[in-house]
């Protein structure tokens, strides 16, 4: 019987990643990087989960694939879940809030492939898959922060589709809407009322995790072997909508 493809992914014990994890674990072995590790209800989704605190510097990120190497063999696909919101007018911003949300939702990002490819650790044909958001291109009033994060991540992923292509390497983001996932509600500014107002404008109905998982799980099989540096809005209409 055939080896399942390796895949590593980042932010897999909740939410958008929780939900990647799960339609993918029957197909293929995922190695989790995460700050903790998965409860015993979904342990049985990894091969194995490295903690990391991707906040930290690039050098614990290096130290942590170093580890890895040998270990698995190079991934086919890696796909980067792991991120932050943080919702302020622009005059309450704070350094350290967008130091963070630059660090773990760019930074973190880049130092992994980075490190990845350094190391040999992305098999050639491999396909990279990050979640940027609707707010790269719409952003809102209190988003500029996270905005600017997202589309720094669409404008990286067009730049290494380019760089990685003589290796048949793809590179695409995903832009969903929003989904009422633990990072959502969470935040005090998106309110009963305000989701239920926001709702209405998803044409296709609320976003789940599974729609997400599903475009994740096209996108890192051979199905999609030429579609390379694109931003992928996932929204059920919402972007339609003023």
């Amino acid at each position: 019987m055939a080896t399942k493809p390796t895949v590593l992914i980042t932010g897999g014990t909740s939410g958008l990643g929780l939900g990647i994890a799960e339609k993918l674990s029957n197909d293929y072995q995922l190695v989790n990087l995460s700050r903790s590790k998965p409860n015993d209800n979904i342990a049985g989704l990894f091969e194995c989960t490295i903690e990391l605190d991707l906040l930290g510097d690039e050098s614990s990120i290096k130290a942590s694939l170093r580890a890895l190497k040998g270990v698995v063999k190079p991934f086919s696909a890696f796909i980067a879940c792991s991120g932050i919101q943080k919702i302020a007018p622009i005059t309450s911003i704070r350094e350290s809030d967008l130091n963070d949300l630059f660090r773990l939702n760019v930074f973190s990002n880049v130092f992994l492939i980075k490190n990845l490819l350094r190391l040999g650790m992305i098999a050639d044909g491999a396909s990279l898959v990050l979640l940027s958001s609707i707010s790269a291109e719409k952003p809102d009033i209190g988003l500029s922060s996270y905005s600017m994060t997202k589309a720094a991540i669409d404008n990286f992923v067009k730049v290494a589709a380019l760089e990685l292509a003589d290796r048949s390497i793809r590179v695409n983001s995903i832009r969903p809407g929003m989904i009422q996932t633990p990072m959502i509600l969470k935040e005090r500014a998106y309110t009963p009322s305000f989701i239920a107002h926001e709702m209405v404008k998803y044409k296709l109905g609320p976003g789940k995790p599974d729609h997400v998982a599903d475009l994740v799980k096209f996108l890192i099989s051979d199905g999609s072997q030429w579609l390379t540096g694109q931003n992928i809005t996932l929204d059920g209409g919402r972007s339609l909508s003023s």
